[in-house]
């Protein structure tokens, strides 16, 4: 299949590789799949009714059996899409094992996760936790729309600092023509893409390579069966669609939320793809076959 990954002053942002599956799994494709981090954000008008306690109330107990842990805000400092920083109220509802949070204040409406199965899974959670909010504060706008993934790649005898043993497993259009300089020193490398469309949508698509872990184990979420401190290569794709002059505002309690959620997923898929070679993929990751 044909592709086009080229970056550069003169190339093309990103010609996307489309004929994935629509709405798979990563996590399924993939025996050692790499993702570590799952965040999905609405960003809302101020809906002063998601910071009294008899609404967070109602919604924790439309999601209590998921979410049985609360944690009560009374100032909590959140940054908005455009950096500053805003002061609110709302909760924080938690499994029990730590893997999974959700955020609900006037501004906002977060769930992230370090536990993830199947996008179908994670948005059938999504369902019913909008649907929850819904119930207390139908139709109030969602302004912005966001779907992060963090993916750690990892390959046995990797050191830290020398990027050139990278080349192999990670597509060359993500080293810049730098990375070929002799260097006694130890290096990384990060790069990033941005890609705006007239409808709203867009992606942010950036990596690097790095020590340690990107996502920290221990918390705020735990990264169930973390990797052990090692050379990572990172890849960081936040797909989003934000409110513009004349688009469709949709509300909470909308059907076709989900549908523009569902969107933003393709292109979170189609960067992580393009980013591999076949090497990684048959010796790290092991496609499941099916």
């Amino acid at each position: 299949m044909a592709r086009d990954f080229r970056v550069g002053p003169s190339a093309p942002i990103f010609t996307l590789w489309f004929g994935l599956v629509r709405y798979g799994s990563l996590v399924a494709r993939y025996r050692n799949a790499p993702l570590k981090y799952v965040l999905f954000v609405a960003e809302l008008g101020s809906v002063s009714i998601l910071s009294e306690r008899e609404a967070l109330d109602a919604i924790h107990t439309a999601i209590k059996s998921e979410l049985p842990v609360r944690e009560d805000l009374n100032d909590a400092v959140l940054a908005r899409p455009d950096g500053t920083l805003s002061r609110s109220g709302g909760a924080r509802f938690v499994d029990g094992a730590q893997h999974r949070a959700v955020l609900v204040v006037p501004s906002r409406i977060s769930v992230d996760t370090t536990m993830y199965t199947s996008f179908t899974e994670f948005v059938a959670f999504l369902d019913r936790v909008l649907g929850a909010v819904a119930q207390v504060a139908p139709g109030r706008a969602c302004r912005r729309l966001g779907l992060r993934y963090i993916d750690e790649i990892r390959v046995p005898g990797v050191t830290p600092g020398d990027v050139s043993q990278w080349r192999g497993w990670i597509d060359d259009a993500l080293f810049p023509p730098v990375v070929e300089r002799t260097s006694a020193g130890e290096r990384d490398i990060s790069g990033a893409l941005d890609e705006r469309r007239e409808d709203g949508f867009g992606v942010r698509f950036t990596w690097h390579t790095g020590n340690g872990h990107l996502v920290d184990p221990e918390g705020p979420l735990i990264v169930p069966n973390p990797s052990d401190p090692s050379p990572y290569f990172a890849l960081d794709t936040d797909s989003y669609w934000d409110a513009r002059p004349g688009s469709e505002v949709l509300g909470l309690g909308d059907p076709a939320l989900l549908e523009r959620i569902r969107a933003l997923h393709d292109p979170v898929e189609e960067y992580f793809e393009m980013s591999l070679t076949d090497r990684l993929r048959n010796e790290i990751l092991q496609p499941v076959k099916t």
